[in-house]
């Protein structure tokens, strides 16, 4: 997986209204995820665009255990694909926005988990047929970086036909 650092950043004034749209409303977010004593103090908020307009937000949701939370990216494609009967979500997102803060660090934007959040981006791109933006920055909005899910899912890592010429009609 690629980090952070191997990126550059885009100001917040040149992303496109939708981008930051999606990153306000996502950073409207934070203050709803709940820290827990003794827990790593982050929280994360994720906004999903579709093609058509529609967002689906999620926020992390901590638990005790370390492994067993609920990631925003997650969280936001859950929202997506329950809604699937009602719009067209899951299957035509073209963007998720993720606006994170590490109470104790802080200063770099989170990308997707790796073991987890990218690869439900990339099964959501395999059947949407596309490759999603990802847009996250932090809380401030002075360190905002744009790709493509490509740019940070390990190749290794991903469906070997990813190549949307490979995919038969549904």
């Amino acid at each position: 997986m690629a980090s952070v650092e191997q990126f550059p950043y885009t100001p917040f004034a040149q992303l496109d209204l939708e981008q930051q749209e999606s990153l306000q409303i996502a950073r409207s977010l934070l203050p709803k995820v709940r820290l827990i004593p003794g827990m790593k103090r982050i929280r994360v908020a994720a906004v999903v665009r579709t093609n058509t307009g529609e967002r689906y937000v999620g926020i992390n949701v901590p638990i005790t255990g370390q492994t067993a939370g609920l990631c925003a990216e997650r969280n936001a494609l859950s929202t997506a694909y329950a809604m699937q009967e009602v719009g067209t979500g899951w299957r035509n997102c073209v963007e998720i926005a993720i606006v994170g803060r590490d109470e104790d660090n802080g200063g770099k934007p989170f990308f997707p988990c790796g073991g987890g959040c990218l690869q439900w981006l990339q099964d959501w791109a395999v059947e949407a047929r596309a490759e999603p933006l990802i847009v996250t920055a932090t809380y401030d909005f002075e360190k905002v970086i744009v790709v493509t899910l490509g740019q940070v899912w390990h190749p290794s890592a991903r469906y070997q036909y990813f190549d949307p010429q490979n995919f038969q009609a549904s």
